[in-house]
């Protein structure tokens, strides 16, 4: 399995892309739902048109973490296959596969009745950049931008 994720990681460094190549920060996998995008992290957080470039990008998302020590936020559009993450349950895995090696994420919760209204909130309110530097979420769009599927995911150590 690392072997593959490896060769994975190679294969899609080697992709032409049209976004800025030192935003890259790696490649997002959940083998369970055969989800494969790049990440990229954006130089200035708080820029909407950079962010907005990158998960326009065809088989790129975007990561946000616009606030030290809180969690790493990753986001796409639905219509470009990040619709999947709408398929992880409980229990599966998700990997960040970086410079530095494999990072290991355990899915806890899935939240399909999240809210965007400028910030990322679960269906209770609470904004998903609240949580702690070792949690991951990922987000994507239901019918409107306004209503997003969020996935929220604890560090493992691999």
């Amino acid at each position: 399995m690392k072997k593959i994720c490896l060769l994975l990681f190679a294969c899609l460094l080697l992709y032409p892309k049209t976004v800025h190549a030192t935003s890259f920060y790696g490649v997002l996998s959940a083998p369970d739902v055969n989800l494969y995008v790049n990440v990229y992290e954006p130089e200035d957080q708080f820029n909407g048109a950079e962010l907005q470039q990158i998960v326009d990008t065809p088989e790129s998302a975007v990561m946000m973490t616009p606030y030290l020590y809180r969690a790493r936020v990753i986001a796409d559009h639905r219509n470009q296959g990040f619709n999947k993450i709408k398929n992880l349950t409980p229990g599966q895995h998700v990997y960040l596969h970086t410079i530095n090696g494999i990072e290991q994420y355990l899915v806890v919760f899935v939240d399909f009745n999240g809210i965007n209204d400028g910030d990322i909130k679960y269906f209770n309110g609470i904004s998903v950049f609240a949580g702690g530097n070792d949690n991951l979420v990922l987000y994507t769009c239901n019918k409107t931008w306004h209503s997003v599927t969020i996935v929220q995911c604890v560090r493992e150590n691999l």
